[in-house]
């Protein structure tokens, strides 16, 4: 089966909740450019994600961008690590991956008991995900 979430939705729910409206675009199925524009003077920061590897119950990214870039996200994802729960997320600034373990995450871990992921990709308006029931 197949569940999606458009980038309009995305993007939505990261301004009402964030304030920020990063900019999001697909380059093929695994891989998404993101780029952000803090203030008028500053340089937009951008890194690009891609899809490494989807288990039953997890998702590996890894991302790439210029080292000045790098080394704010760094710091930002550095920050994040301490304030998320270590059982959902794991991040690794030494070789730039990012790991969503979904059964670790309180608001998705009972949908995980159901269904299996197989596959996320990026579409030109969305983001597909392609589970199947256990």
């Amino acid at each position: 089966m197949k569940l999606t979430v458009s980038y309009n939705e995305i993007l939505a729910y990261v301004k009402a909740n964030y304030h920020v409206t990063p900019g999001l675009n697909p380059v093929d199925g695994h891989t998404l450019d993101v780029s952000y524009s803090p203030m008028k003077f500053l340089p937009e920061i951008k890194m690009r994600l891609h899809v490494e590897k989807v288990e039953e119950d997890s998702v590996m990214f890894t991302y790439e961008s210029t080292p000045g870039s790098m080394m704010l996200i760094n710091g930002v994802l550095g920050f994040l690590q301490e304030k998320m729960n270590k059982e959902g997320v794991e991040i690794d600034t030494r070789v730039r991956t990012v790991c969503f373990r979904l059964s670790g995450i309180d608001r998705v871990k009972d949908v995980c008991r159901f269904v299996a992921l197989d596959d996320l990709s990026f579409e030109p308006d969305l983001i597909q995900a392609s589970v199947r029931l256990k």
